[in-house]
């Protein structure tokens, strides 16, 4: 499908345009890194070819810049960053052990490190300093990676709520600021 008029939006005066994901990817490795080096030839082409449809649609109002958030969108990335030269953020998410809940098998590594190593992105960024040694390890280029910690402004985002009966539960003090966050605490992701 590529773009649409609803995958266009504005955020502080800057438009904004979601593609949909690269599909092919998943269709090609399947469910297994296994295969990944031997495929890597068909993934890439396919990306290429989802890209050039995706420039066609954009030709009359090309990007500034390019951000990507996982191995698929990034291949995307690093071709529409080379068709309208311009510039391409990748934020891995992950570090070379699992992508999208399928374990990495020893050419699947490689494909990874690869991605790495060739680095077509003008930044990467990782969300803690664990990340950023997995990314050097793994040969991305050290000039080219940026730490940024997920943060929340809790002067802006401030819901209200007293919060006091979960202060009295968890025994803290009244002051104390309450932050939801679904995900996994671990001290690696700093």
């Amino acid at each position: 499908k590529g773009y649409s008029d609803s995958l266009q939006t504005e955020l502080n005066g800057t438009k904004v345009y979601r593609l949909e994901a690269f599909r092919k990817f998943r269709e090609i490795l399947g469910k297994s890194w296994k295969n990944a080096v031997s495929k890597r030839f068909e993934i890439l082409s396919s990306a290429k070819e989802y890209a050039k449809s995706i420039a066609d649609l954009l030709a009359n109002e090309p990007p500034s810049i390019v951000h990507a958030h996982d191995v698929p969108s990034y291949l995307l990335g690093c071709e529409i960053s080379s068709i309208f030269d311009i510039p391409l953020i990748f934020t891995s998410h992950s570090v070379p052990t699992t992508l999208q809940g399928i374990p990495y098998s020893e050419e699947g590594l490689v494909f990874w490190k690869d991605l790495y190593k060739e680095a077509c992105y003008d930044i990467l960024t990782v969300g803690s300093n664990f990340a950023l040694t997995k990314c050097l390890e793994a040969g991305a280029p050290q000039n080219k990676v940026e730490v940024i910690p997920p943060g929340v402004d809790v002067e802006k985002f401030r819901p209200g709520l007293s919060g006091e009966i979960v202060r009295l539960k968890l025994k803290l003090e009244s002051k104390s600021a309450l932050i939801f966050s679904p995900v996994r605490p671990d001290p690696r992701k700093g």
